[in-house]
């Protein structure tokens, strides 16, 4: 009885099946099927116009429909486009021709707070920020009604005001 040995040698090597695949070339010709945007499909919808009329649009809104998206504090309604229909808009800032557009189209503007929550990664720290200030006592000068010229001035500031002295004299 004879034994076949199959020996790896470098003119029987191979690749494992389903090991190697296809490079997808893009933006090689329309008729490749990866030609002009290359695979990426277009833009979409990416306007206010996406929302019925009278709808409140807000940061929440905005992200839930990809509209917004990234972590970030604070939102701007920018005026590109043409806006067909009236909105609540709730946002942080809003550019002077987006507000030109909104109210000519019947909505109306609600400018957010300062101080309001964020959603997102914004509103882990400021809550945080809050409970360490409720555990160690101290109110942040906004809650109290102080002033920001309350706080000590900082080295910079010191520095500064020496010069000045030592200039007039």
């Amino acid at each position: 009885m004879e034994r076949v040995i199959n020996m790896l040698r470098l003119h029987n090597l191979r690749p494992r099946p389903g090991s190697q695949h296809r490079v997808k070339r893009l933006g090689c010709g329309e008729s490749s099927g990866h030609g002009k945007t290359s695979g990426k499909g277009h833009k979409g919808q990416n306007d206010l116009n996406a929302f019925e009329a009278g709808a409140k649009v807000n940061e929440q809104l905005l992200r839930q429909s990809n509209l917004v998206r990234g972590h970030f504090a604070g939102i701007k309604i920018l005026g590109d486009g043409e806006l067909k229909h009236g909105l609540k808009v709730e946002a942080d800032k809003v550019s002077a021709t987006a507000r030109e557009k909104i109210e000519k189209a019947g909505g109306t503007i609600t400018l957010r707070e300062k101080g309001a929550k964020a959603t997102g990664r914004a509103d882990a720290t400021a809550a945080n920020e809050i409970s360490g200030e409720e555990r160690s006592g101290e109110r942040a000068p906004e809650a109290t009604g102080k002033e920001e010229s309350a706080r000590k001035p900082s080295t910079k500031a010191k520095s500064r005001a020496k010069k000045k002295t030592s200039r007039k004299s």
